[in-house]
């Protein structure tokens, strides 16, 4: 389950550029004319966001709670089938409205606003993903509750929290503006949003293994940053040319990647194996790995999905 909003965001854009055509149509916009989303549009993709990271969190406080109390397996089971009943549809109605605003929003001419719709539409897609996670857990409780070792997995997974924390744990870079990397200290960790570029995988010369690198681009201040994924294609998991990317890194100076007096950001991978014996969240997460993995091959970041139509190969 691990792509399947990525697949159904992309099985939308098909109906997402008839979407545009008839837009177009209707305010009399050439072909050639640039053409925004409109603020109705932004509001309910911000609204339906704000929907999904809190039903993230409750699903969260709900099910945690649950174990915290030691409810009876009945009622964990009644919980968590609510959760998986109420996220049920979230993906599909996400996907169309994500689809159908991304191939509106790289039409615009105005590259502020270009930047804030991408990000509009960023912030979408992580927020349902990690509603999806819960729901995938919710699914997972339901199908070991109604087995024959109900009580005895039900009693494993109160143990849990023996140990754990209920908050993730997952480190969060400080906030900062692309142009603004080169005066960061080496081996700070970073949180860094753009633009992907020039998306390829070379050789790595130190160690000789691949690496995926591109150029993570900020078109308002007009600065491009080297970014590098070690020993991971990043193409494979969806990432592409026009993605608009959030992600977590530490800053690199004086590498063999990096030509002299150079500044680069190498992604930061999740270590969700260690993180996993202190917090419940990301115990979650490490567990339901494969089936919905919320960080492909580990990687600390989150991307607007490609749109790639048996009409149009362009990728949003």
């Amino acid at each position: 389950m691990a792509g399947d909003f990525a697949a159904l965001t992309q099985l939308s854009a098909d109906a997402a550029h008839r979407d545009l055509a008839a837009r177009r149509a209707s305010a009399g916009v050439g072909a050639d004319q640039p053409i925004e989303p409109g603020s109705d549009d932004r509001a309910l993709l911000s609204a339906l966001t704000s929907e999904m990271t809190g039903f993230a969190v409750n699903a969260e406080r709900t099910l945690f709670g649950a174990l915290e109390d030691e409810v009876e397996f009945e009622e964990f089971l009644s919980r968590a089938s609510q959760i998986s009943e109420q996220g049920e549809a979230f993906p599909n109605y996400a996907a169309r409205l994500l689809a159908a605003f991304l191939v509106i929003a790289r039409e615009g001419g105005n590259v502020a606003r270009r930047v804030s719709d991408h990000r509009i539409a960023r912030d979408l897609g992580e927020a349902v993903q990690h509603a999806m996670l819960l729901v995938v857990y919710a699914r997972l409780i339901a199908a070991n509750l109604t087995g024959q070792d109900a009580n005895r997995w039900y009693g494993h997974e109160k143990r849990r929290l023996d140990t754990r924390i209920e908050q993730s744990r997952v480190p969060e870079g400080a906030d900062t503006p692309i142009g603004d990397v080169a005066e960061v200290d080496e081996g700070a960790l970073v949180r860094l949003e753009g633009f992907v570029e020039s998306l390829r995988i070379e050789d790595d010369p130190a160690p000789p293994k691949f690496s995926t690198f591109f150029g993570l681009n900020d078109p308002v201040a007009g600065v491009t940053l080297k970014i590098r994924a070690h020993q991971f294609s990043l193409a494979a998991n969806g990432l592409a040319d026009g993605s608009y990317i959030r992600l977590n890194g530490w800053v690199r100076r004086d590498q063999s990647w990096l030509g002299a007096g150079e500044t680069g950001i190498e992604i930061d991978r999740v270590a969700l194996g260690e993180l996993s014996r202190e917090s419940w969240c990301d115990d979650v997460t490490f567990r339901m790995r494969d089936y919905f993995s919320l960080y492909l091959d580990g990687m600390s970041l989150f991307h607007t999905p490609q749109l790639l139509t048996g009409e149009n190969q362009d990728v949003l």
